[in-house]
């Protein structure tokens, strides 16, 4: 599958889900980016990373985590992790 904006050849989704823990992991082979630890929601947004501002809202309208791995060169990797209550 390829990923235009971030020129990855491929794209991997795996995780696990059990009835106390959701974990799922996207990553990629792409390009990769600069990471913003903060990961917060207005600041994707200015910088266009729509995808990402979308997972982040996402994942705390729930209460999940998001965790994000990326190099420049070297891909993305993020991972979702979320413990229903």
């Amino acid at each position: 599958m390829l990923c235009a904006m971030s020129e990855a050849k491929l794209t991997r989704i795996f995780g696990r889900i059990e009835p106390d823990l959701v974990n799922i992991v996207i990553e990629d082979n792409g390009k990769g980016f600069e990471v913003d630890p903060t990961l917060d929601l207005v600041q994707l947004l200015a910088k266009k990373q729509f995808g990402l501002a979308g997972m982040v809202e996402r994942a705390s309208l729930i209460g999940a985590q998001v965790l994000i791995d990326s190099t420049y060169s070297r891909g993305t990797k993020v991972i979702i992790v979320w413990e229903p209550s």
